[in-house]
Parts: structure tokens; C-alpha cells; sequence
């Protein structure tokens, strides 16, 4: 939701908020296309106002087309990368993704979906199909340690691991090494071992 306002409030007014030019949106830090840094700790009350702009978070065909056609102004910058859709948890919002990947497939644009698999695939394959690349963090291959890293399991991410590889869709998986938490030698063999 926080990605998806934050688009849509750039696609309405370029000089608003720029997600493309954010160094660490996760943390409320964003940079502004006139290169003036700020931060806005307070989510919340950023949604609300976001929320409150006319046509924001409707989920309007008409509102992803603004989007794409602001993609579209980046194109001369993204010529040999592409749109990497991440947030939050893009997936949460399937049709918006699907609608924002066929815009941009349509442009010959290559998109990655940024996701920690959490949502289920019934709700995220349609997604996941569309996209070029799915960047697929695995938080732990431990089931009990996902849990109590974030609250569900790992049985999610690893279905979509093992339906990207059927379906032969590419993939980059990512895992965070913090000490105390998910750096820990045995687990990272049986992470590797997993995966290989």
C-alpha cells in the first residue's frame, strides 16, 4: 500500500515524492526530483495524506496507466535495467501488480517483482508469471526461526522458490546474515544445501 500511494502520488505530481530516486524507502528517507533529502518518519500520517489526493489508491485502470506512463518518462535511465515493483509487499496487491507488469510489458520494459513470498500462490502466481525476475528473499530455511523472525513461516516462500523453478521463471534469492539471528554457519549449509 505504502509503494502503490507512493507511485501514484508521484505519477499525479512529479514533483511530490520520487520512489525511484529513494535511497532507503523502508526507513522514510526519500529524495525529492529537485535533489532536496527528507525525512518522514511518520507513516501513518503520510498514508493519510496520500490517501486524502484525489484518484490516490483507487485502483483505477485509468490510475495505472498515469503510473506506467510515468515509467515511462524514466525510460532513458532505465534502458538497460527495468521496474523492480517492491514496497513493502508488492504481492499484497495482486491485480494492481499484474496491471503495472503487463503496462510495462507492453513498453518492452523488463520487471522484477522484489517479494518475500509470503503471500500465498494462489493470490500471487498471476503476478509472479507476468514478471521477467523475481528477487525471492528467504528470511530463514528454518521454519520455527522464520516464525519467530517475522511472525509466519517459510512455507510460503518456499512454494514460490519451487514454482519458479518449475515454471523455469528466474530468480535471485536473497538472504539477510545478521548476527545473532540468521548468521549462523548450520543454517546457512542447510540454506545452501536447499537451494542447490
Amino acid at each position: 500500500c505504502f509503494s502503490r500511494l507512493m507511485i501514484e502520488a508521484n505519477a499525479r505530481n512529479p514533483n511530490l515524492y520520487s520512489i525511484f530516486l529513494s535511497t532507503d524507502i523502508d526507513y522514510g528517507f526519500f529524495q525529492r526530483r529537485d535533489d532536496h533529502h527528507f525525512m518522514h518518519p511518520a507513516y501513518g500520517l503520510l498514508l493519510e495524506e496520500l490517501a486524502r489526493m484525489p484518484g490516490i489508491g483507487s485502483g483505477s485502470a485509468e490510475g495505472e496507466a498515469r503510473i506506467v506512463a510515468d515509467i515511462l518518462t524514466y525510460r532513458p535511465f532505465i534502458r538497460r535495467g527495468g521496474v523492480t515493483l517492491t514496497g513493502g509487499e508488492p504481492l499484497l496487491q495482486p491485480a494492481f501488480v499484474c496491471a503495472l507488469l503487463d503496462g510495462c510489458r507492453e513498453h518492452r520494459l523488463h520487471t522484477a517483482i522484489d517479494t518475500s513470498g509470503a503471500i500465498p500462490l494462489s493470490t500471487s502466481g498471476a503476478a509472479i508469471d507476468r514478471a521477467d525476475l523475481i528477487l525471492l528473499d528467504i528470511k530463514a530455511i528454518d521454519d520455527d526461526q522464520c516464525v519467530a523472525l517475522t511472525g509466519a513461516g517459510n512455507r510460503n516462500a518456499l512454494a514460490t522458490l519451487d514454482y519458479c523453478e518449475a515454471t523455469r521463471k528466474a530468480v535471485w534469492i536473497r538472504h539477510v546474515m545478521v548476527p545473532g539471528y540468521t548468521l549462523d554457519e548450520s543454517r546457512l549449509t542447510r540454506l545452501a544445501d536447499y537451494l542447490t
